[in-house]
């Protein structure tokens, strides 16, 4: 008698049992759909669906690509032919450019937001809390997570005001939200704000046991630098830089006459002056060294202009004897020359490289000797 289990043509007389006519329905079953494929219906659906998360795919990664890259989205409208005659799912992209930033761009956030907090939960961090304006002239807090030598944007807040109170909330309803342990911060890293401070003492240090607060040193050096800038000494100077930036303000055509004054006179630089922002480090020093290679020419410069503006006139007035002018330029000389470390310090210190412990305390030291001598 034949196996069960195995296949035969050879009829078989003897009576199987129960047991037997089970595995001879599932072994015939078995042999006869081994060469069916499934049903068609199925292999659309699967198509369909495999299809549709490729081209999600490729527009979430468009969008991730963008974003890192600071293209900005509109661009999409440029290169969607391109993508659509060599890439395979180019297609895939919206021909509307709202789509990627509304449905999108938020998913990709998340997925984002989500990879960062995955590298800095459970770990000791930092935070990194920085005060800044926007285009609008709004306060934006920016809140900044360090964890091992890698540093993450975490939060941004728009400020109506900006106190020890508002930013103190701010952090800690950012450090909330994304479930951050207050025990883990070893660091509280802000400038040498009044309201930082404040901040820090009054509320911060009781909910961050842990922490110390670290101020920013380049705050502190351009606080030291400020104070040139309203030393009653140099007023004139400081009142030549504020109305000389006035003068070249928005003044395409003046800015090129006066290269080409330069270039007339073979100045070995001829370049437009340099502008005091006072959101920007260094820049008033960097006029003030600018107006002290300069300001003899000035006068006759602007007179040659002819113009009646507000700006001119009081230029004009401070340099309208020769006394006036190497008094200026005298005191302009000083400044250069007495805050050039305080100009390469700021630089050494608000650089791109990450200074160390050491090297920031080396700076500080030569600065601090060159100052006491």
């Amino acid at each position: 008698m034949c196996q069960v289990n195995y296949y035969c043509a050879d009829s078989v007389n003897t009576p199987l049992t129960g047991h037997e006519k089970i595995h001879a329905e599932i072994h015939k079953y078995k042999y006869s759909n081994a060469g069916k494929t499934p049903p068609l219906q199925t292999c659309i659906t699967a198509s369909i669906f495999k299809s549709s998360d490729s081209r999600k795919e490729f527009v979430e990664d468009f969008v991730a690509m963008c974003a890192e890259a600071d293209i900005p989205l509109e661009k999409m409208t440029k290169l969607r032919p391109f993508l659509l005659k060599h890439c395979k799912q180019g297609g895939a992209l919206p021909e509307n450019v709202s789509s990627l930033r509304q449905i999108h761009l938020p998913r990709v956030f998340e997925q984002h937001i989500s990879s960062v907090l995955q590298k800095i939960r459970g770990k000791k961090y930092s935070v990194v809390v920085y005060e800044t304006t926007d285009a609008r002239d709004c306060s934006v807090l920016n809140i900044v997570i360090g964890v091992e030598n890698q540093y993450f944007l975490v939060d941004l807040v728009f400020m109506d005001r900006c106190n020890y109170s508002t930013v103190s909330q701010a952090i800690l309803a950012s450090l909330h939200s994304n479930s951050l342990d207050l025990n883990d911060a070893w660091a509280v890293v802000t400038d040498n704000a009044a309201y930082c401070l404040k901040a820090y003492r009054e509320v911060l240090k009781g909910v961050m046991p842990n922490s110390v607060h670290v101020t920013c040193l380049c705050h502190i050096i351009n606080l030291v630098g400020e104070t040139w800038q309203h030393y009653k000494y140099f007023s004139d100077a400081t009142s030549l830089v504020t109305w000389m930036r006035s003068v070249f303000f928005k003044k395409p055509a003046r800015k090129r006459r006066w290269v080409a004054f330069l270039i007339n006179k073979e100045c070995v630089q001829a370049k437009v002056p340099s502008e005091a922002v006072c959101t920007r480090w260094n820049s008033w020093f960097e006029a003030v060294r600018y107006h002290a290679e300069h300001v003899h020419l000035y006068r006759q410069f602007l007179l040659a202009e002819e113009s009646t503006g507000m700006a001119v006139r009081n230029v004009l007035s401070q340099l309208e004897t020769e006394e006036k002018v190497q008094t200026l330029t005298l005191k302009l000389n000083f400044i250069s020359e007495a805050c050039s470390k305080l100009m390469t310090s700021l630089t050494i210190l608000e650089g791109t490289h990450r200074p160390t412990a050491v090297s920031a305390y080396n700076v500080m030291e030569d600065l601090g000797s060159y100052l006491i001598n």
